[in-house]
């Protein structure tokens, strides 16, 4: 996924189900720092860290996140860096917790 990193005025990705997509797919996406709408859900390759790099994507309006089982919701923290988001759909998020929702919570 290198030359994805060139796609500079891109604003929506949906990567759903993409199977190949692990932690340095991840890392090339959030170099996208225009992304508005992003759709990663069904992603089982991707760990804590990878997806801790999403904070780096601060215009994002909407995320799809729905079954990210190989994520803890501890990770869900990154999200807060993400102060325009709208939509958040974690539906199917598998390790959700009372931690996960409250922090969900402290979106603005």
């Amino acid at each position: 996924m290198p030359n994805i990193t060139r796609l500079t005025k891109l604003e929506t990705l949906n990567l759903a189900f993409s199977e190949g997509i692990h932690d340095r797919g991840i890392y090339e996406v959030c170099q996208m720092t225009n992304l508005q709408k992003l759709d990663i859900c069904w992603l089982k390759n991707i760990s804590g860290e990878g997806f801790e790099k999403i904070s780096k994507l601060t215009k994002l309006i909407h995320l799809d996140i729905s079954n990210i089982s190989s994520v803890p919701d501890s990770y869900l923290t990154a999200l807060l860096a993400l102060t325009h988001l709208e939509l958040l759909d974690v539906s199917y998020y598998k390790t959700l917790s009372d931690f996960g929702i409250s922090i969900i919570g402290k979106l603005t």
